[in-house]
């Protein structure tokens, strides 16, 4: 009876883990919840096992990368994005910000790229790399993409948009990218303070910094598209699904001369992976270079419950 119990017991904790990590909604957690995510956080950012995939070096800005000053915008923080951003500025000697999906979308934004160079001048920006719509931010030049990684991938908990780390990897190093890529433990990585400025100050401890003294930073880009190195970096979710005119509109407005190749990922959540290649083509038909699918219709339990295909 015993046994029972516990093998019950273990079945209902297999659930419920599953369903907090697809299905994040704020009822399933219950009191005390941010704390024992906080401990677990603490817990496992220690000594966690950091991979350094792609390394241009760190750009040299006035900060000390022993005792960095850090400011992690937690996702569906209660302030909007320009009062964070307005906060990251006045808050005294911050230099390093942590970015999880909602702000480094923003960033794609008329609004939010306004931001950008005044991050660029004090201070790393940082972003968590967990699925396909980091695309476009990948044009964006942060200073540092720490990916969670597992079975290979960069996948959301509940957002079917995985994208393999080694894909990523080689776009940055196709591009010429000046940002720092570093992979850890999906399941050493979570949403909190703790964790994520825990698991960037063991990364700075181990940067370096790169010879040259960088290039000039001018964020081109749309929302959820960027352009980089003569690279189209979009997400197509929504936004631009039926709506082809649209994203060659802001193609065109970020200039397409000089375009030699675009890259593109996709939210499987509103199409399927053989209308993802339908709509590759299409826009290879209208632009006349290569577009190339870089990312799969997969999550976390999709990784956990199956081998990916």
């Amino acid at each position: 009876m015993k046994a029972k119990s516990v093998y019950l017991g273990f079945i209902f904790l297999a659930a419920y883990l599953y369903f907090t990590v697809n299905y994040p909604a704020e009822w399933l957690k219950p009191p005390g919840y941010a704390k024992l995510m906080d401990v677990y956080g603490d817990t496992l950012a220690q000594g966690a096992k950091l991979q350094i995939l792609y390394n241009p070096g760190l750009r040299r800005i006035d900060i000390d990368l022993y005792n960095p000053r850090i400011m992690a915008v937690m996702p569906h923080a209660r302030a909007d994005y320009p009062a964070q951003m307005r906060d990251f500025q006045t808050l005294p000697k911050k230099n390093v910000i942590i970015e999880c999906s909602g702000l480094d979308t923003w960033h794609t934004t008329p609004a939010g790229s306004a931001y950008l160079p005044l991050i660029y001048r004090k201070a790393y920006r940082v972003v968590i790399f967990d699925g396909g719509h980091h695309l476009p931010g990948v044009g964006l030049s942060p200073d540092i993409i720490i990916v969670p990684q597992y079975a290979g991938y960069a996948a959301h908990g509940y957002m079917p948009d995985g994208m393999r780390v080694e894909k990523l990897r080689k776009l940055l190093v196709e591009t010429g990218a000046s940002s720092i890529l570093v992979a850890v433990p999906r399941f050493r990585l979570v949403k909190t303070e703790s964790s994520l400025t825990g698991i960037t100050r063991e990364i700075l401890k181990e940067a370096s910094f790169r010879e040259d003294g960088g290039e000039t930073y001018a964020p081109c880009c749309r929302s959820r598209v960027s352009k980089y190195h003569g690279r189209i970096f979009a997400y197509i979710n929504y936004e631009y699904v039926g709506q082809l005119q649209r994203l060659l509109l802001n193609i065109k407005e970020l200039g397409a001369a000089d375009v030699d190749r675009v890259y593109l990922a996709f939210d499987y959540s509103c199409l399927s992976p053989a209308q993802a290649d339908d709509y590759c083509a299409a826009l290879e038909a209208r632009l006349g270079i290569p577009v190339e699918r870089v990312n799969e219709p997969v999550k976390v339990s999709d990784l956990l419950l199956r081998r990916p295909r």
